[in-house]
C-alpha cells in the first residue's frame, strides 16, 4: 500500500511540475526586407592567395607573413521599417585538431593549419573562430568594408605540401 501512494504522489507532483512550466510562452518577431547587403570577397575573387613559406621559417616563427583580404557589403538599404543598421560576418569551416582557434589544412602539408583574424596585417584584432560571430559591423551608410588577415599557421612538426582550407561565410543582419 505504502508502494502505490508513494507512486500516486510521485505522479502528481511531475503534475504539477509540467503544468507551471506550460505557462510560459516565447513570441517570436522578424521582418522580410526587399533585399540585404550585397557581399563580394575582395572585389569578386573567391580565392586567397597566401603565398609560399619556408619550413624552416614556418618552425621558426609560428606563422607565415600575413595576408590581407577584405569582405565588401554594399548597396545595404539605408531607410525603411526594420531596416538593420548593423551585421556579423560568421566564418564556418572544418577546425584544426591540434588547434580548433584554426581552420584544417585540406593540403599535403602536414603540420600547417589555418589561421585568419579580424582587421588588417598592420593591426590584426581577435581571432576568426568556426560558428562564431564576428564582430559588430556599422552598415548604416549602406556599405562596409570588412578586413582580415590569413596566416599560415604551425601546428605540428611542418612538412612541406600544398596548404589549402575552404570555408564559408554568413552575414546577419540587426
Amino acid at each position: 500500500m505504502d508502494i502505490k501512494l508513494t507512486l500516486i504522489a510521485g505522479l502528481v507532483a511531475a503534475g504539477s511540475v509540467g503544468a507551471a512550466q506550460a505557462a510560459n510562452t516565447i513570441t517570436f518577431n522578424g521582418t522580410v526586407l526587399d533585399a540585404t547587403c550585397s557581399v563580394a570577397l575582395d572585389g569578386g575573387t573567391t580565392t586567397v592567395e597566401m603565398g609560399s613559406v619556408s619550413k624552416t621559417d614556418l618552425e621558426a616563427n609560428s606563422f607565415s607573413a600575413a595576408k590581407d583580404f577584405k569582405i565588401d557589403l554594399t548597396g545595404c538599404p539605408t531607410t525603411g521599417e526594420g531596416v538593420p543598421t548593423k551585421a556579423k560576418i560568421t566564418i564556418d569551416g572544418d577546425t584544426d585538431t591540434t588547434n580548433p582557434d584554426y581552420f584544417k589544412n585540406a593540403g599535403a602539408a602536414t603540420g600547417v593549419a589555418i589561421a585568419i583574424y579580424e582587421g588588417s596585417s598592420g593591426a590584426s584584432g581577435k581571432a576568426v573562430k568556426s560558428h562564431t560571430e564576428g564582430s559588430e559591423i556599422d552598415i548604416s551608410s549602406g556599405a562596409a568594408i570588412v578586413p582580415y588577415v590569413v596566416k599560415m599557421a604551425k601546428v605540428g612538426t611542418v612538412g612541406k605540401g600544398g596548404v589549402t582550407s575552404t570555408v564559408t561565410y554568413n552575414v546577419t543582419y540587426y
